[in-house]
């Protein structure tokens, strides 16, 4: 995300730039990774100062050089402090601008990076040229003439060169100022030159990208394709057997209802045959007590009969001994 972000700013897209670099920032305090949270600071703050928004730049800086202050990491603070002065110089606090400049070019020396002390001399000598005090500027702007053409660094050079154009002007020195002014322009052609060769291969890399890109997302779509149909032939699939097994539960719901239904009439039939069998048994029963009774009747009525009426025998033993009298 941070180099994303270094390549839109790198094409002047800094809103595309601010966007990636935020994401960045998001992420390394999630992490809790100071080091990446200060970087991303102060590429932050190098970003709005493009877009000219100062104050919310300067706050970056000043947040960045805090974190590069507790991790003691001296490229961190030269860089971040350079930053800050760059601020102040725009918004033409001079004292405050040099006092940062100084402190980046104190460890810009003892880090030994020559391309940023040339930078940083420069940008000194331009503060105390605004300042008024042409002749302290001299001084830093020789120096870092010096380390330029050591290093052979157009950019430097370019940046020097303008630099004592400036000053040699002020002073009236217009031979100094018109040599500097021709190696000014001729320090620009070759960056010119250079930027020109950048173009070129950015726009044939640019090409080559796209190329690739263009087969790539090629492919790609091949790929989504079959990936596509392989998840519609799976989604059928799937179709089907939620289908099968809701038809299979229907049947088996259909069959459960049936086979409920028939037991439930089965039940019905046997409690009415039951019923039936139990009047059966109830007018068998009653129709047992009606013959028993009756019989009991005839029984009793026998006994009285017999009771009452005078027996043969008795009759005839009766005859017999009244004939003998």
């Amino acid at each position: 995300l941070n180099n994303i972000a270094l390549v839109y700013f790198d094409q002047l897209d800094t809103a595309k730039a601010a966007e990636f670099q935020h994401k960045a920032l998001k992420i390394s305090e999630e992490i809790k990774d100071q080091a990446g949270i200060a970087n991303s600071l102060n590429n932050l703050g190098v970003i709005y100062k493009t877009r000219a928004t100062l104050k919310r730049s300067l706050a970056y800086f000043i947040k960045a050089l805090s974190l590069y202050d507790k991790l003691k990491d001296k490229s961190g603070i030269a860089s971040a402090s350079s930053n800050i002065g760059l601020i102040y110089k725009s918004e033409n606090d001079i004292e405050n601008a040099l006092l940062y400049y100084n402190r980046s070019l104190k460890i810009m020396e003892e880090l030994q990076n020559k391309r940023a002390v040339t930078f940083c001399l420069s940008n000194i000598a331009f503060a105390l040229f605004k300042g008024g005090r042409v002749a302290e500027a001299l001084k830093y702007a020789d120096r870092s003439f010096n380390y330029s053409k050591e290093l052979g660094s157009p950019e430097n050079i370019l940046s020097s060169s303008a630099m004592l154009k400036l000053i040699y002007q002020k002073q009236n020195k217009y031979k100094e100022a018109y040599e500097m002014y021709e190696l000014e322009i001729k320090m620009r052609d070759s960056v010119n030159n250079q930027e020109t060769q950048k173009a070129a291969v950015k726009k044939q890399m640019q090409y080559e990208y796209e190329k690739k890109e263009a087969v790539a997302e090629a492919e790609h779509k091949s790929e989504l394709d079959k990936q596509q149909a392989v998840a519609d032939e799976k989604n059928r699939k799937q179709k089907i057997v939620i289908g099968a097994v809701i038809a299979g539960l229907i049947l088996v719901l259909a069959f459960a209802i049936f086979v409920f239904r028939s037991l439930n009439i089965t039940r019905k039939q046997k409690l009415l045959i039951e019923i039936k069998n139990r009047e059966t048994e109830l007018q068998k029963f009653e129709i047992e007590e009606k013959q028993k009774e009756i019989i009991d009747s005839i029984t009793y009525a026998r006994r009285i009969q017999r009771a009452l009426i005078t027996s043969e025998k008795y009759i005839e033993r009766s005859l017999n001994k009244l004939q003998k009298d």
